[in-house]
């Protein structure tokens, strides 16, 4: 959801000197990319406005780049909490936002179309609460944004992908490929941890390319692996430009 005090291009010079300083493999423009696809720019972006972290009364996704609660927090060592010091409480929110999603559900099971259309409407409200903000984010509350929610989440993200480059023998993938791989582990986990190896042992051998890992893995029809796999490929094609 868009915040109109923090655009992209609010963030664009504070993701250049922080690639510059701190992470010097992660391509600007796949960083912000990235960032347009998970939060817009809304420093107070969530996934799902009803989930909340295990164990957390915060949201399950946070930040700029989308970092996953708890587990990327606990890894990078950071408080979720944090976070969210200028943005609503969160977990009365999604309390309310899974309450309401429950009505619209027993609305719509009953053919109650009027009770569904309010439902549905308190929803969207409660999601765009639970994304505002409270105030202004001091630079060092900037800083953390960018460099733990974004920069630091693809970089981990590159780590991974390049022990599967290793592992199966992809460093004759082009560029745009290897960063639909960087992409995979925040879309979806299993694409990896998974789809790849079946994929291998499918064919014999390691895939010659993003297309025909996607057309052998085969998982077109999962609404959940499609819009992954579709993430993943936004993300990456953006280096196709960068390359060219």
């Amino acid at each position: 959801m868009a915040d109109s005090s923090y655009t992209l291009e609010f963030w664009r010079p504070r993701v250049a000197r922080l690639i510059a300083a701190e992470f010097p493999r992660v391509p600007e423009a796949y960083a912000m990319a990235w960032m347009g696809m998970e939060s817009g720019g809304n420093p107070c972006a969530v996934g799902e406005p009803g989930q909340l972290g295990q164990g957390s009364n915060q949201p399950a996704e946070i930040g700029l780049g989308q970092l996953y609660n708890p587990d990327d927090f606990k890894k990078f060592g950071q408080d979720p909490a944090k976070f969210r010091a200028y943005a609503p409480e969160a977990a009365p929110l999604a309390m309310r936002y899974r309450q309401a999603q429950a009505e619209a559900k027993v609305a719509h099971d009953a053919g109650n179309q009027q009770a569904e259309t309010i439902a549905r409407a308190t929803m969207r409200v409660i999601a765009t609460q639970i994304q505002s903000r409270t105030r202004q984010l001091t630079d060092a509350e900037c800083d953390d944004q960018v460099r733990w929610t974004l920069l630091a989440k693809i970089a981990d993200d590159m780590k991974i992908a390049d022990r599967e480059v290793a592992t199966y023998s992809l460093a004759h993938w082009s560029a745009p490929d290897y960063y639909k791989l960087v992409k995979a582990p925040h879309a979806l986990p299993v694409i990896l941890s998974r789809g790849l190896p079946a994929v291998v042992k499918k064919l014999g051998r390691a895939p010659m390319s993003w297309a025909e890992f996607r057309t052998v893995l085969g998982m077109e029809s999962s609404a959940q692996w499609k819009r992954a796999l579709d993430a993943c490929e936004t993300c990456g094609n953006v280096m196709q430009a960068a390359v060219a």
